[in-house]
């Protein structure tokens, strides 16, 4: 009988003590501790068309490997912020179709965004080095892209709960915020860690000067000063789908996969043109053990 009642009671206590998780959730948050780092494989591929009037279509192929590094830096406890620096390191690029130039590409050593960071992983102040015009044309939206469209919500969730995630300002999007939703899936084991899944879906509107982006993301115009008299605007919408892993003690992303669907037209208002040139990506980021 003894035994028998400590088993109904163990058996209990392991009753009530899920209960109270699932009634609670998981609340996620961010480790941020100075001087750490994580490392990561991207793996991404895109396919673009331009329908260009008296021409006919015209197509981009690209294809994009490299490795990915996040670093934490100073953290100020009263602002809840860090410093933020990502690298963007042996990139090999693969173009092709005759927007391609015909060229082999030639991409930058380095890409580094350097910004904050808080523990919802809410990126801010972003600010990219090292992109050239030809990259930017080939990456596109998808430089924007990655761990800084997944953010937490304030409050626990539990599975099949959503929140809103708020896109960061950032040229490639008209330095504006944009909606997503965001949704706890379930959990899963991952590196042999605890892991949360959460899928992003949305759509951004897209109403962006390609001249003043180029500018704010300090990169040359290719096409020698044309981008400025031209004035181009890319408008349209792109919708995003993607899932990510976090680290459920962490934060920590460990997995990323996403993709994008651009719904876009490149217009020239002072040539009284307006080009189609929707297009296709996805990318796959894995922390590098």
């Amino acid at each position: 009988m003894l035994k028998r009642s400590i088993g109904i009671s163990f058996i209990g206590l392991m009753a009530l003590s899920f209960a109270a998780t699932t009634q609670d959730g998981v609340l996620l948050r961010r480790q941020l501790t100075e001087g750490t780092s994580d490392v990561y494989t991207v793996v991404s591929s895109m396919n673009s068309t331009l329908d260009i009037p008296g021409q006919g279509v015209t197509e981009l192929k690209a294809d994009m490997s490299s490795t990915y590094t996040v670093k934490i830096g100073k953290v100020d406890p009263e602002k809840g912020l860090a410093d933020l620096e990502t690298i963007m390191s042996d990139i090999k690029l693969k173009l092709e179709g005759p927007m391609s130039g015909g060229e082999d590409a030639a991409p930058p050593k380095d890409i580094v965004v350097v910004g904050k960071i808080d523990n919802l992983g809410r990126q801010s102040e972003m600010k990219m080095k090292g992109v050239t015009g030809e990259m930017l044309m080939v990456m596109g939206a998808a430089t924007a892209a990655g761990e800084s469209f997944f953010t937490f919500p304030e409050k626990a969730v539990k599975i099949g709960e959503t929140w809103t995630v708020m896109t960061p300002k950032v040229p490639q999007f008209g330095n504006k915020e944009h909606k997503l939703t965001a949704k706890y899936v379930g959990d899963e084991v991952a590196f042999d860690k605890k892991a949360m899944k959460i899928s992003l879906t949305g759509t951004i509107p897209m109403d962006v000067n390609v001249a003043e982006m180029m500018k704010q993301m300090g990169s040359e115009d290719p096409t020698g000063g044309m981008l400025d008299s031209m004035q181009p605007m890319m408008r349209g919408n792109i919708i995003v789908t993607g899932t990510a892993l976090f680290e459920k003690a962490t934060g920590k992303v460990l997995s990323i996969e996403s993709a994008m669907d651009m719904k876009t037209r490149l217009e020239i208002p002072s040539a009284g043109m307006t080009l189609e040139s929707p297009g296709k990506s996805k990318s796959s980021m894995k922390l590098k053990v």
